[in-house]
């Protein structure tokens, strides 16, 4: 799709309703942007269960962000999925949310895991957050965390 603004959003609905996933990911940020965030989610959703990694990432932080702490269980399920298959800015929201505890209990070894296979892809927030977190997190679980990244990163 070379200019999705020159799409309806007739058109847009009809081809994310054929399984266009382009379209339906376009679709979905449009009506954020109309503040229907309810009906973006369900699309958002639907891409993440077909398993799309830019879909589960994408839903994970929507969720967070649209219905706070109390999401964050679910959240978390959704960015852990993408972030298996190394989907950088999944890495970095997972760890974020672990790494403050926020809606979830505080893991640093986790946290570190993600921010590392984050890393490792390129992600640059990822890089500050390790940063962050050799300066305040425990030592043991920084380590631990980076030693579970090895595997992941090396795993297919």
């Amino acid at each position: 799709m070379a200019n999705p603004e020159a799409v309806s959003e007739k058109d847009l609905r009809s081809r994310a309703a054929g399984g266009d996933l382009a379209a339906q990911m376009i679709l979905a940020n449009i009506l954020l942007k109309k503040g229907e965030n309810d009906e973006a989610l369900r699309l958002v959703l639907e891409g993440a269960k077909k398993g799309d990694a830019n879909f589960q990432a994408h839903y994970g932080r929507l969720l967070f962000l649209l219905k706070g702490p109390s999401a964050a269980p679910e959240a978390v399920e959704w960015l852990r999925k993408a972030a298996r298959r190394h989907q950088p800015v999944a890495c970095y929201s997972l760890a974020l949310i672990l790494y403050q505890g926020t809606g979830v209990p505080q893991d640093h070894t986790e946290a570190s895991q993600w921010a590392h296979v984050g890393s490792a892809q390129g992600d640059k927030d990822c890089q500050t957050l390790l940063k962050e977190m050799q300066l305040f997190a425990d030592g043991a679980a920084f380590a631990e965390g980076k030693k579970r990244a090895q595997a992941v990163l090396s795993s297919p």
